[in-house]
């Protein structure tokens, strides 16, 4: 019930920052649109047996994190780097469906699991709303004591995917990510 409150208080005006920073133009350090990098995310795609004939919109962000790339995936396997924001993303019991909600009320996009790949991809089809017939990834590269984690969208063109308020929810995600995984390694030690 605290984690609702706060989402609908505080992600509220989360939400309204992230929309003044994309108008300020602010540039987000982990968007890549390097052929490259677009080239290897959609390589893992398809290899996972994803069709991409349609999928011509992309969006991806990479972001170096100092942790171990099983804990990374576990944390964004079940969602826990999700930042605070009207948009909930609501994750069904069985892991294999997300709907982003939001205010908890109105969906957005309806996505169903794919292929999950344990500490290499997790992998959703985006079968309702915005973006429908595309994907959504988070791809994991170990490399030794931290890991390089993209989250790759890519989908037929739409004019209701705000790229730039994605580029702003992408980057707090990956601060999310920091903080909790920081935390975590904490309560270990």
């Amino acid at each position: 019930m605290i984690h609702f409150c706060l989402n609908i208080t505080v992600g509220m005006f989360m939400d309204l920052v992230r929309f003044i920073r994309c108008l300020m133009h602010i540039p987000i350090a982990s968007r890549d649109r390097s052929t490259h990098s677009l080239d290897e995310a959609n390589k893992i795609l398809s290899d996972a047996g994803c069709d991409l004939t349609i999928c011509t919109v992309t969006n991806l962000h990479n972001k170096v994190l100092q942790h171990p790339v099983l804990d990374v995936f576990r944390l964004f396997n079940h969602w826990e780097a999700w930042p605070l924001s009207s948009f909930f993303a609501c994750l069904s019991k069985d892991g294999h469906v997300l709907v982003y909600r939001w205010l908890k009320l109105f969906p957005i996009v309806k996505m169903v699991l794919k292929e999950r790949k344990e500490g290499s991809y997790i992998i959703y089809d985006l079968n309702w709303g915005i973006g429908k017939g595309g994907f959504h990834s988070f791809l994991f590269h170990d490399e030794g004591e931290q890991s390089r984690v993209s989250i790759y969208t890519t989908f037929a063109p739409t004019k209701l995917f705000l790229e730039w308020m994605h580029d702003h929810v992408n980057e707090a995600i990956f601060r999310t990510a920091h903080k909790k995984l920081l935390v975590n390694n904490r309560s270990h030690t």
